[in-house]
């Protein structure tokens, strides 16, 4: 098999990662274009990983003609007329376990919640670093935020940063380790 292409692309951003058949990462393009093709056309979406695409292939040194196999994660499917037209997660998926493709590029937060709980996902690894890590949030009523919920919530959070209990949880259930909460333990573990 010759190249593979993954091409992952939300309202915010852009990105595209070229491997060799063994998942060898030969290179990756980035942009902070939208390539949400409902919101903002099937052109802008396509200028957008057309960029990431082609900065790709240009570090790995190599040209779309040696791409044998592609997956795609793209924002803007959100309803059964969306599926029709742009196949989703699920089909991704099992063309990645019916060995279609060999590479799948989507969220972190996904994936390391399907490699720690659900047996079918046991042979597959996520071995690239997330590149764009998003901050969790809990959510109180903005009427609640300076009052006693708001307050109640702010430091049970705290103390579990403080105290390294999400790190504990989530090595506990087999999930990577989280620079977010690793940084919000160093923030808060002396205070």
């Amino acid at each position: 098999m010759g190249l593979v292409l993954g091409v992952e692309g939300d309202g915010g951003h852009s990105h595209a990662v070229l491997t060799d058949a063994s998942g060898t990462l030969l290179g990756l393009g980035a942009n902070d274009d939208s390539s949400d093709w409902d919101q903002n056309g099937i052109a802008a979406a396509a200028s957008a990983l057309r960029s990431c695409v082609t900065e790709a292939l240009s570090a790995a040194g190599s040209e779309a003609a040696l791409v044998e196999a592609s997956v795609f994660a793209l924002a803007g499917v959100d309803f059964p007329v969306d599926e029709r037209r742009l196949a989703g997660i699920p089909e991704a998926t099992a063309a990645l376990q019916n060995g279609n493709c060999v590479a799948f590029l989507y969220d972190n937060t996904w994936i390391e919640s399907q490699l720690a709980g659900d047996p079918q996902w046991a042979d597959y690894e996520m071995p690239l670093e997330t590149e764009d890590p998003q901050a969790w949030a809990v959510a109180v009523p903005l009427d609640q935020l300076e009052g006693p919920y708001g307050d109640f919530m702010r430091e049970t959070v705290t103390d579990w940063h403080r105290s390294g209990q999400l790190i504990e949880l989530n090595r506990e259930w087999g999930i990577q380790d989280n620079p977010f909460l690793e940084e919000m333990h160093e923030k808060h573990k002396s205070s």
